[in-house]
């Protein structure tokens, strides 16, 4: 396969996690183990992890939030790769700020669908999925955002939105977008990257037209962002 891209800022590599096999992935979000644990199947692989994205300090905390976002701007680590669900690595700084900021993009993706000021409840929603972590993500997407969206494609989806951060759809922030203009994901300078599931990379690609390589993982894609 080969497409060329002419204008293109930056290329976006990511595999859809519909197609990986994601055993030992803890899973997207860390979880408080202040917070009642959901009654999932899985319930022991979940101790001592919870949503960081649902506590009212973190949503409230203006400081928190652009911590966060400053990390996430500046991680080498994460420009590298690093993925969501990875917390399998030793410096599990990248995977909070990035699981921060993929929960407001599902909160400002769920609160694009509804009327101005009402707030969504999409974090309750999936602490309460009896699923196991994926499926309570799944479920909550397709009930709030769009049934015939994969996890994988969100989570594409959610890497395009911080650098194209667009004032509707998915490729952005929805009515919050404004808040998210800082967010700048740091390009990648590797020539070749081994991504786990839900893992990209950002490459500047602006001297030219881009054809994707003709070696490639099977389930990495090649997003052009305008």
């Amino acid at each position: 396969m080969s497409t060329q891209s002419t204008g293109t800022l930056s290329s976006m590599i990511a595999p859809p996690m519909n197609e990986l096999n994601t055993e030992g992935m803890e899973g997207p979000f860390r979880i408080n183990p202040e917070i009642p644990l959901r009654n999932a199947p899985d319930q022991n692989t979940l101790d001592g992890s919870m949503l960081p994205t649902i506590t009212s300090s973190e949503l409230s905390d203006i400081q928190n939030f652009y911590n966060r976002i400053v990390y996430f701007n500046n991680s080498t680590l994460i420009a590298d790769g690093r993925s969501v669900l990875d917390w399998q690595q030793a410096d599990s700084l990248p995977n909070y700020s990035l699981s921060y900021l993929f929960g407001q993009y599902l909160r400002t993706q769920a609160e694009q669908k509804l009327d101005a000021g009402v707030k969504t409840d999409i974090f309750k929603q999936i602490l309460v999925d009896s699923g196991n972590e994926t499926t309570a993500v799944t479920n909550a997407i397709h009930n709030n955002i769009d049934p015939n969206l994969s996890l994988g494609e969100v989570l594409t989806n959610f890497r395009v939105a911080t650098a194209l951060k667009a004032p509707t759809g998915v490729y952005g922030f929805g009515k919050d977008v404004a808040s998210f203009f800082s967010v700048s994901p740091k390009v990648s300078t590797l020539t070749s990257a081994d991504l786990k599931g839900g893992g990209a990379i950002v490459k500047d690609i602006s001297a030219g037209s881009f054809t994707v390589p003709t070696v490639h993982g099977d389930n990495v894609t090649y997003t052009g962002v305008y």
